[in-house]
């Protein structure tokens, strides 16, 4: 496909080659306006495994900052019914991967954290071009934010202390 892409353009405006990558047009199906990359790089599937391991495995890969879960909850997307992602799962012991009833966001939590960053960025951003760029103040705000049913922040519950929000937290430093 990189050879005919190269060789073709005109005939694959979906498609495009460079630095020997294939990618492909994606279009993003946010309703929000988005700077992020719409061009993704295609992946064959003999290094598929490769790929993921080498994004996953790594400690600084961000996927198990809080551990291992034991349980993980999924919508239904191919990603996650495919079997390299099943071999990963099973890899790192997850005990139970569970997969949310089709076309009924109200069972996931995900979509109801997402309709949540949705409104704050609506109604606290400024510039909309610009959104993505404010994401760490979102989600401080939100990990910070008393949740009226418990009671408590999700920082809270999750590391068992108030995250300061202010250096007034912590008081006046004495010099002595």
């Amino acid at each position: 496909m990189v050879t005919k892409v190269s060789e073709n353009a005109n005939n694959f405006p979906q498609w495009k080659v460079e630095q020997g990558l294939l990618y492909q047009l994606i279009p993003s199906q946010s309703p929000l306006p988005s700077n992020s990359r719409e061009w993704k790089v295609v992946v064959p599937k003999s290094q598929c495994v490769e790929v993921i391991r080498s994004n996953h495995d790594s400690p600084l890969s961000s996927h198990f900052v809080f551990g291992v879960p034991q349980f993980i909850i999924y919508d239904n997307g191919t990603h996650f019914a495919g079997k390299v992602f099943q071999s990963l799962a099973r890899e790192h012991q997850v005990q139970k991967i569970w997969f949310n009833a089709r076309y009924h966001p109200q069972c996931n939590s995900t979509e109801r954290t997402n309709l949540t960053v949705g409104t704050v960025i609506r109604c606290y951003i400024k510039s909309h071009r610009e959104w993505d760029r404010e994401l760490a103040k979102i989600q401080q705000a939100i990990n910070t934010a008393r949740h009226e049913v418990t009671g408590f922040s999700p920082a809270f519950l999750n590391f068992a202390r108030h995250v300061p929000v202010s250096d007034k937290y912590y008081g006046e430093i004495s010099d002595t």
